[in-house]
This record gives structure tokens, C-alpha cells and sequence, in this order.
């Protein structure tokens, strides 16, 4: 996901090639990558530094988590991929929504997670009304 120039946020499977596009935590220009190879996705100017979205993506990540979202939106829910929760300073994944319904922050972990960053990460969620459920 990436800003626009009105600051919504697009989906890299969606966006247009000649657009330009910023990180919606350091606000630093990104370039569309959508080839044949990998799943497409946006990348940070070389040698740019982001703390908000350090951790590189695979293309594992990156497909789980649109098809979690297609497979929500399908039965109803309303969702969102990466929504930004500043009050908690986290983005989950997938954020989830039945309705007025409590909502459920989905994350689809691919990569080694120390037990300490998942249980602080967990009770932020649930401290601010969230339910949480790891992949």
C-alpha cells in the first residue's frame, strides 16, 4: 500500500504506473514495482531509511494478505489492507469489520517474530478493543 497525492491509500495491484506514490509512515517517495515475476508491491527509493516499514515484505506476505482481505470482503466484511491505527502507532494486515461489530486485526506472519514483540503487539491490539488473530 502507498498514498496517492490526495493521501489515499492504493494497492500496488491497482495503481498506475506513471503516478507517483508515497510510504504512508515516513512519507518518503516509493516506485511502483508490477512485473511478471513478483506480486506487486511498492518499494522505497534506494538507501532510504523507514522505520515504520523496515521489514521487507515477501511475495508470500504480500499475496496472503490480499487474498485474506478478497476472502473477507466475499463473506461481508468490510476491510482493510494495512489501516493505520495511530492511537495504538500499528498497522495489522487486514482489519476487519462486520458490521458494527468489534474489529478483528488479522496478521499473517511469514517471518521468525520474537514471543515479546507478538505479545506487546497482541495487547495493543486488545488494550484499544481489538481482537487479534495471528497466521
Amino acid at each position: 500500500m502507498a498514498e496517492d497525492r490526495r493521501q489515499q491509500l492504493v494497492m500496488a495491484e491497482t495503481a498506475k504506473r506513471q503516478v507517483s506514490y508515497w510510504c504512508p509512515g515516513c512519507h518518503a517517495q516509493v516506485r511502483l514495482k508490477h512485473g511478471t515475476v513478483m506480486v506487486a508491491h511498492f518499494a522505497h527509493q534506494a538507501n532510504e531509511a523507514c522505520d515504520t516499514f523496515s521489514e521487507g515484505e515477501t511475495s508470500e506476505h504480500l499475496l496472503g494478505k490480499q487474498q485474506l482481505a478478497a476472502w473477507f470482503a466475499a463473506a461481508g466484511y468490510t476491510v482493510q489492507i494495512e489501516a493505520r491505527l495511530p492511537e495504538i502507532h500499528q498497522r495489522p494486515d487486514v482489519l476487519v469489520r462486520l458490521g458494527e461489530g468489534q474489529p478483528l486485526a488479522l496478521e499473517f506472519q511469514c517471518s521468525p517474530i520474537a514471543l515479546e514483540r507478538l505479545t506487546q503487539r497482541t495487547q495493543g491490539y486488545r488494550d484499544h478493543g481489538y481482537r487479534v488473530l495471528w497466521l
